[in-house]
């Protein structure tokens, strides 16, 4: 074997080892070459920028020493993602307006925005890009904004890869006036940047209606005389398609061809409405494409024909775009996004594999920005540009294919270790480039200019809270009894955005607008009219609350004195959680409270309100300081099998049919029993509670087992025992089904409070209407939920209505088994009468989004059903079909699918997403008294996210927030019944080390049964 010019000897032996910068070992190493070369365990050795040699790790350790060498067992190594198309500096407008009209977004709010940019703040917003994508794996990207070089700087600064070019357009620019001052700017950046290392500069018309066609056709002149790029929007929409005809009578891909700018330097943003022709001559000309999924679905622009792009020959790229259309740079959630999105899109789970997507986010990137042949892959000589992600977490055990994890399950804070051009840039997640507070600062300064940030007048309104509770320096930490020093005079006692305003009246949001448009502005006490009933039957938006009395808590509740703020004695509570930058309660008002505080006594929330109202009234046995975090409620998953986490990833990317039959059926049989169930869902609870979920609702098999994992680890559950009519693990004979439900039944009694119990009829493909019958008569006589699958897909509503003649709810309507404690999980391919019937019969729907995509079984109706007042919660499925359980990505999911799918950038909003995830989950399991929201007398079921994080910087609207740019990763504190179960992100309640050794032997073992002959 040669490594790195290294020849080995008959004896083994290299002779004396070489020296190299840095020395990876003992990871599995992901090449992405052409043949897909795998070395397990493998290393990597760098040297002066390049890879020198990568191989088994005990050869590349026989050859090469580092005085930087990192162990990076447990991990897997591959080349940096690449973000072929986004305007990093856009981070300065991160939600500051969502849910809108594309032109009243544009016009409204993004325009005006971008009218108080200078060259400092695109420098300041392009170090927290890079600081963003650093932190989420991404090595190099490709930029179009205003006052590049100011984009260069910064990303040479933060030793971040680049192709830049500033953006040029027919009307004079912020930056450099008139357009001929633009070409030559332009020719001054290729100048200035030829030959750097990390550093090189494109032609970038804006568009071809922004641009004439004499400007694209000096554009493409200026790209052939530099052999330097070029990058333009193209066909980002129809909307766009119909103005280009309409100047040029040709549709956009036959403008550029017949300018002549149709090549292997061009590179087209977006390509969303294409027709078979504009495919064949993109195709064809060797043009490389760049997707933008999360953007695109956001924005409602549509979806771009990846499958057919491929199918075809194109080179296509990914891209995020600017986060003032996506709220992220997090190139994992786009693999994840484009892979199920193209999937469900064609009804084909077999499009855009977990393998295409990979390739397309890093070696079509590199070739696609002109860096093909020197990254993008991991090879000797290649530019070393590498991530370490590391495997250790629930979320990513098992591993049976460490690609479909990446694609699937992985997310931005499971990135370890980032190399970019041989420099180790973040070690053990922390930068090494660049200086994050300093980064903070400049961009909350921005922040309070567009009137997000509170000022320091405004600040001296808050009293401070009482001496022994004085804020403190770093962000949540756990406060006993003691004093803590004042915080430091950089630091504002208000760092959360949001102008407060303190005696004015709001005008009403207009009737065409759905929550809050942002920056959203504080009131005292003023109700606001209701969404439209087409758009969400939810209640009326945020209502954010600074100093008012609290309702009382209710007597069926609590027996706690009420009304406890009331009176000036302190009163003494459990735990009392105060100085939250954000509390989003997620009441009936959608409440938002700047400098939030919480009340616990025993295991229900006795207040809650601005710190220092609550500071003044109650003290805590114990108190936490929540400074730099946003308190929310706990999240409820309404559909999932938990103990399928350990079938995580085993068959992905399969038709239905196979993946059913020959890989999910065989396995369960072999491998599902009481161990292994309890196994799954501590498994599964890790995850959960690690990424915000305090509650879920399941449905599987041996779930006496899955009540002592729940009751172990300390989350709330709706366990629902699985009824079919063919033999099950836990029921060979299935004329017992039902006894051995009723048996589940009896011993619930003896189990702790945190867990109720259901019961589970898979579908009515599997149930005989007697089943179904008599199951739902069990669970009326004990007052418990009823839980199946509903027209999840096409081919179940096909067989249902062969078979008994009608639909599947009518059905299920016809046999007397819908009503207010039954849930229908999926629930996708509903006719007008079937959404009819479920809203008259006060069913639930879970909305899987995920796992719906990814098995390209359909979307759900949830416009139509929302509606009519169906109560809708959201789900995740099992990790089989969807992966993961982050629940915070699901709502995401849920708010960009059903924009894209309706074409309506108004349709599921973030505040009805997040309503899915808690009050509308909670709704639907009959919860609703107990969790879902932040209220006096509710159980405290309570999560804590950090918001000190790049991608969580500025924050002007926190709702938003919570669904398009927050994530699992970020939850630092978890509580449930008002126990910690969650702290400094580690789980007191259960070894997680233990959970994943023995989930780690358990995938072993079904890989070798998988693999087996």
């Amino acid at each position: 074997m040669n490594l790195g010019g290294l020849t080995q000897r008959r004896d083994g032996s290299y002779g004396k080892k070489e020296q190299v910068d840095i020395l990876l070992l003992n990871g599995l190493v992901l090449t992405i070459d052409p043949a897909s070369t795998i070395f397990s365990p493998g290393a990597i050795a760098v040297r002066a920028g390049k890879i020198v040699a990568v191989g088994p790790s005990d050869l590349v350790c026989a050859a090469f020493e580092s005085s930087e060498t990192l162990d990076i067992s447990g991990c897997v190594a591959l080349p940096g993602l690449i973000n072929s198309h986004t305007h990093a500096a856009m981070t300065l407008f991160r939600g500051l307006a969502d849910d809108l009209p594309l032109m009243e977004w544009l016009h409204g709010h993004i325009f005006p925005a971008e009218k108080k940019l200078t060259e400092k703040w695109v420098y300041w917003g392009t170090m927290l890009a890079c600081a963003e994508m650093i932190r989420s794996g991404t090595t190099g990207f490709c930029d179009m904004y205003l006052f590049e070089h100011k984009v260069a700087e910064a990303a040479k600064k933060a030793g971040v890869r680049a192709l830049v070019g500033e953006v040029l357009y027919d009307f004079p620019s912020p930056c450099y006036g008139e357009i001929e001052n633009g070409l030559r700017h332009t020719e001054l950046l290729v100048e200035k940047w030829r030959g750097d290392p990390l550093v090189s500069v494109a032609v970038e018309p804006h568009s071809l209606y922004t641009c004439s066609p004499d400007l694209l056709k000096k554009c493409g002149r200026m790209s052939a005389r530099f052999d330097v790029p070029l990058v333009v929007h193209l066909s980002e929409n129809e909307a766009e398609v119909k103005q280009v005809m309409e100047m040029y009578g040709r549709r956009p891909v036959a403008h550029l061809e017949t300018l002549g700018m149709l090549n292997a330097r061009l590179i087209a943003d977006h390509c969303v409405a294409l027709d078979d022709t504009d495919i064949e001559l993109l195709a064809q000309n060797r043009v490389n494409v760049v997707h933008n999924p999360k953007s695109n679905m956001k924005l409602a622009s549509g979806i771009c024909p990846v499958p057919r792009l491929l199918q075809a020959g194109a080179t296509v790229a990914l891209g995020a775009d600017g986060c003032a259309s996506n709220n992220t740079l997090d190139m994992f959630a786009e693999m994840g996004m484009c892979a199920k999105l193209h999937k469900v899109n064609g009804l084909d789970p077999t499009l855009t594999s977990a393998q295409t997507t990979l390739r397309m986010a890093t070696v079509s990137g590199a070739d696609a920005l002109g860096w093909g042949g020197k990254t993008g892959q991991i090879a000797s000589g290649l530019l070393a540009d590498l991530i370490v992600v590391d495997f250790r977490k629930p979320n990513l055990t098992p591993v049976y294919n460490p690609v479909s994890h990446l694609v699937y399950a992985a997310g931005a804070a499971d990135v370890r270790h980032t190399i970019i051009n041989g420099r180790l840039v973040m070690k053990d997640r922390v930068l090494l480039t660049l200086d994050l507070e300093e980064i903070f600062g400049h961009v909350r300064e921005f922040a309070k200019m567009m009137g997000a940030e509170t000022s320091a007048e405004e600040a001296k309104s808050y009293p401070a809270p009482p001496a022994s509770r004085s804020p403190l320096p770093a962000p949540c930490k756990v406060v006993e009894a003691q004093s803590y020093p004042a915080p430091p005079a950089s630091r504002s006692p208000l760092p959360a955005p949001c102008k407060v305003v303190e005696a004015q009246s709001y005008p009403a949001i207009p009737a065409s607008r759905s929550p809050l448009p942002a920056p959203c502005k504080v009131e005292e006490a003023k109700s606001y009219p209701a969404p439209p009933a087409s758009r969400s039957p939810l209640p009326a938006p945020c209502k954010v609350v600074e100093a008012q009395s609290y309702p009382a808590i209710p007597a069926s509740r609590s027996s706690l004195p009420a009304p406890c703020f009331m009176t000036p004695a302190v009163r003494e509570v459990d735990l009392l959680l105060f100085n939250a930058d954000w509390l989003v309660a997620c009441d009936p008002a959608m409440s938002r409270y700047r400098r939030g505080a919480v009340a616990i006594e025993g295991e229900r929330i006795a207040a809650v309100g601005p710190s220092n109202e609550l500071c003044n009234l109650f003290r805590g046995r114990r108190e936490i300081d929540l400074s730099g975090c946003l308190l929310m409620p706990g999240l409820v998953n309404s559909h999932t099998h938990a103990g399928m986490s350990i079938f995580r990833g085993i068959a992905d990317d399969l038709p239905l049919k196979q993946w059913l039959e020959e890989s999910i059926f065989p396995l369960e049989k072999a491998f599902v029993n009481p161990d292994s169930v309890y196994l799954g869902v501590l498994l599964s609870a890790a995850e959960m509670l690690k990424s915000g979920t305090t509650c879920f609702c399941d449905g599987y098999f041996f779930e006496d087992a899955a009540a002592r994992g729940c009751v172990k680890a300390g989350i709330r559950a709706v366990l629902g025992q699985g009824i079919v009519d063919f033999p099950t693990p836990d029921v060979p004979n299935p004329a017992n089904s039902l006894a051995h439900a009723e048996d589940f039944l009896r011993e619930f009694p003896s189990r702790a409070g945190l867990i109720r119990p259901s019961l589970f009829c898979h579908a009515p493909y599997t149930c005989s209407p007697l089943t179904l019958k008599k199951t739902k008569d069990i669970c009326r006589g004990n007052k418990i939920l009823f839980q199946t699958h509903l027209s999840e897909t096409r081919q179940e509503v096909e067989q249902i209505t062969n078979q008994y003649g009608l639909r599947p709810a009518m059905h299920l309507g016809a046999l007397g088994v819908l009503d207010d404690l039954t849930l229908c999980a999926h629930a996708i391919w509903l006719s007008p009468s079937e959404i009819r019937l479920i809203a008259q019969s006060s069913a639930s729907i879970s909305h899987c989004p995920e796992s719906n995509m990814k098995l390209a079984s359909g979307v759900a109706p949830i416009a139509e059903l929302a509606a009519l007042g169906v109560k809708i919660g959201l789900g995740t499925d099992g990790c089989a079909s969807n992966n993961d359980l982050d629940l915070l990505s699901e709502a995401g999911c849920a708010a960009r699918l059903h924009k894209v799918f309706t074409k309506d950038a108004l349709a599921c909003p973030a505040e009805m997403a997040l309503r899915m995830a808690t009050t509308g989950s909670a709704s639907a399991l009959g919860l609703q008294d107990e969790i879902g929201s932040i209220e006096p007398g509710k159980k405290a079921d309570l999560v804590a996210l950090d918001l000190l994080q790049p991608h969580l910087t500025p924050l002007y609207d926190p709702v938003s927030h919570i669904v398009y740019a927050a994530r699992g990763g970020d939850v630092r504190f978890v509580w449930v019944d008002g126990r910690m179960v969650v702290e400094n992100r580690k789980l007191p309640t259960v070894d997680e080390a233990e959970i994943l050794l023995e989930a780690k032997r358990m995938g072993e073992k079904i890989l070798a049964f998988q693999s087996r002959p």
